[in-house]
């Protein structure tokens, strides 16, 4: 009687009848999004997860993502909202990119900069220098002070472990370490080009500006560092193992630093 209310075949439904039950999809997703998530370090919201899943040939949408995470009570680290100065500068004709941070080849452009982290111990310094091809942090070093030796050797790692060529572009802020005689006589030394940011500007050193917001965001404000030494194993631990291998990046097409520079190496990718 069903069968003929509902126009089904009486085979059919028998057929339809003995096979197994099928796994619930629902739930293995919702597992996934958990793991991916936990991979994450819980930084990734949605966005993020649904490039993951794509790549893992999972197809699923970013809202179903949205709900299943409202649902598993997880969520990404959202961004802090920074005041902007709104007030234009004239540029002055030695800023080489002029906010152009597309670059075809790694060791061409090195952005570098320095920020602070808070610890009960006093603050803690962290110099960094980023390949913008990439986006990999390529050089970084800690000091509980600004001086230029803390920069420079976060510069002298950089160039001991990618061996850069001559005429490479080294993009800084106004910064009175990177203005010092000792750091500029080093970039002379290695024949690179020196180029600053307009003074007050720092959206023209925007990629290192975003390395450290996600740094802070994903890292450093989720935990309450005790001494200085605590705090320089936790970033260095993600910056090695999580930012520059696994980190997905908008940038590089939705893959980590070091894999995109693999993926250069083995031709896979072309500009």
């Amino acid at each position: 009687l069903l069968c003929k209310c509902m126009r089904v075949s009486r085979p059919g439904f028998y057929c339809w009848k003995s096979r197994p039950e099928k796994p619930d999809t629902t739930a293995l997703k919702k597992v996934r999004v958990k793991s991916i998530h936990k991979e994450s370090k819980g930084t990734y919201g949605y966005p993020r997860i649904k490039q993951v899943m794509k790549r893992r040939g999972i197809n699923i949408s970013r809202m179903t993502i949205y709900k299943f995470m409202k649902e598993l009570g997880i969520s990404g680290i959202p961004k802090r909202r920074r005041n902007r100065s709104k007030s234009s500068r004239v540029q002055d004709g030695k800023n080489l990119l002029q906010r152009d941070f597309e670059t075809t080849k790694p060791n061409k452009v090195w952005c570098v900069d320095i920020s602070y982290i808070s610890t009960k111990q006093g603050w803690l310094y962290l110099a960094v220098v980023i390949d913008l091809f990439s986006r990999r942090i390529v050089g970084y070093d800690f000091a509980p002070h600004q001086r230029t030796s803390l920069p420079l050797k976060a510069l002298k790692k950089a160039i001991e472990s990618r061996n850069p060529e001559k005429g490479l572009i080294h993009h800084s802020d106004r910064g009175s370490q990177y203005c010092s005689e000792e750091y500029l006589r080093t970039l002379e030394e290695q024949e690179f080009r020196s180029s600053l940011n307009v003074a007050g500007t720092c959206l023209d050193n925007a990629v290192v500006e975003s390395f450290f917001s996600s740094l802070k965001q994903e890292c450093v404000y989720r935990d309450r560092f005790t001494t200085r030494t605590e705090a320089m194993e936790k970033i260095s631990e993600y910056i090695d193992t999580f930012y520059n291998s696994k980190r997905i990046h908008s940038s590089n097409n939705g893959v980590s630093p070091m894999e995109f520079e693999h993926l250069y190496r083995c031709k896979k990718i072309h500009f």
